[in-house]
């Protein structure tokens, strides 16, 4: 069965993540590359005016599979690996707004997917963070580029450094969500602002705290 299915609402696509079987969803090499057709195939789509990205699970995405990722060692896993940070630049820069409805935590590659969407609107329960450096890994999905630059690195260093999880109220007062909402008014928020919000990032327009260079935008992509 698909990981990511597509429904529709009008001109907003509404994708919704929800590995079947598991607690919760991770962002496993079938789930990625799911998401990255669907995102190509929505983006190119004429008729999608914005793009929902939400979850089936309680929590919304929660990170890598660690065991998959320790084991990643081929020129061939790191080029995939690469492909979802292209991926990630494209949801960016291809013209339709997307959006994140965080009904739950949102850690790791979780939270780096949702910093890539143009717009987050988060649960009240909802908690997010960058943990992997508590595993000894680093951020590989431009989470410390995105954050840093969407609301300051002097807010953000305990997050990028320590790991510590922020609550939706942090997130709200740093910036890093755009509004909270109930659980059960989370999708029809999501959709409105797709269908409202601009189709471009902060750092793409020189409206961030830390503007992006050329360089640091080529970081991203």
């Amino acid at each position: 069965m698909p990981i990511i299915s597509i429904t529709r609402q009008d001109d907003i696509a509404i994708l919704t993540w929800d590995e079947v079987g598991a607690r919760v969803n991770t962002c496993k090499k079938p789930a990625m590359a799911e998401l990255t057709e669907a995102m190509d195939r929505l983006i190119a789509d004429p008729k999608i005016k914005g793009i929902v990205l939400a979850s089936g699970k309680a929590s919304f995405v929660v990170g890598a599979d660690l065991e998959e990722m320790r084991a990643m060692n081929s020129e061939g896993e790191i080029r995939e690996l690469l492909k979802t940070l292209d991926m990630f630049r494209r949801m960016e820069t291809g013209g339709k707004t997307i959006v994140a409805a965080l009904g739950g935590d949102a850690y790791g590659g979780g939270f780096e997917i949702a910093l890539a969407c143009h717009v987050r609107i988060a649960a009240p329960n909802a908690r997010f963070g960058l943990p992997e450096v508590q595993h000894g890994l680093l951020p590989g999905g431009g989470g410390t580029q995105r954050l840093s630059r969407l609301v300051g690195l002097g807010k953000v260093l305990p997050y990028l450094t320590e790991g510590k999880p922020m609550t939706s109220d942090d997130a709200l007062a740093l910036g890093a969500v755009s509004a909270i909402v109930p659980k059960d008014e989370l999708l029809d928020a999501a959709i409105a602002a797709a269908r409202t919000a601009p189709a471009v990032q902060p750092w793409d327009t020189g409206a961030s705290i830390l503007t992006a260079t050329d360089e640091e935008r080529a970081a991203l992509e």
